[in-house]
């Protein structure tokens, strides 16, 4: 008697569901942002204790000062619901640390928050600025039910304003100086108009 032919398992279809999601908070084609880890020390004093780092951001902090401050950045971030959002940037081609980015609801009653991102000196010849400030904003907006993001440049930084310009910000009163920060400019983005010009 011959033997039947094996009949052949029909092929289950792929269940069409949500893609896998990334470990990113927020990302683009060619940077990650991850959340803040306790490893994350030595960069982090390295960004705010370097002078050509914070140029336009403020004085630089003492070592004392910087390691102080990301106790309570990793505090912040682990904070539920959320107050503050502190992520490492990195270059996914190469796992690389190239900066910081955070994300600060300044009003929760108007649901506002301020974003900002701090990049090695060697990072912004690659146009790495405005491809993270796109990548945040959007992770600001697809992550959080805020209504608008702002932004602060100091007062004559014309790359700042550029970056701040080219990520959708729309320019709005100066901010007087204030002890050893100097004069800034005040920038926001709303939901809508980012729905409507960068989603």
């Amino acid at each position: 008697m011959k033997k039947s032919a094996k009949t052949k398992k029909p092929t289950r279809a792929k269940k069409a569901g949500k893609p896998k999601s990334s470990a990113f908070y927020a990302q683009s084609k060619r940077l990650g942002f991850r959340l803040i880890t306790p490893e994350d020390q030595a960069l982090y004093c390295e960004l705010y204790t370097d002078a050509k780092t914070l140029e336009h951001v403020g004085p630089p902090l003492t070592q004392e000062r910087a390691e102080q401050s990301f106790g309570k950045a990793l505090e912040v971030t682990a904070i539920k619901p959320v107050k503050q959002r502190i992520t490492v940037i990195v270059e996914r081609a190469t796992k690389k640390p190239i900066g910081i980015a955070s994300l600060k609801l300044v009003d929760a009653e108007n649901r506002r928050a301020e974003g900002g991102i701090l990049l090695k000196p060697t990072a912004h010849a690659r146009r790495f600025a405005i491809e993270g400030s796109l990548a945040l904003i959007s992770a600001a907006f697809r992550r959080h039910t805020i209504d608008a993001l702002s932004a602060q440049v100091s007062i004559g930084h014309k790359a700042g304003e550029k970056l701040a310009a080219g990520s959708g910000y729309v320019r709005g009163t100066d901010i007087p100086p204030n002890g050893t920060l100097s004069a800034k400019s005040s920038w926001s983005i709303t939901r809508e108009f980012w729905a409507d010009n960068f989603k």
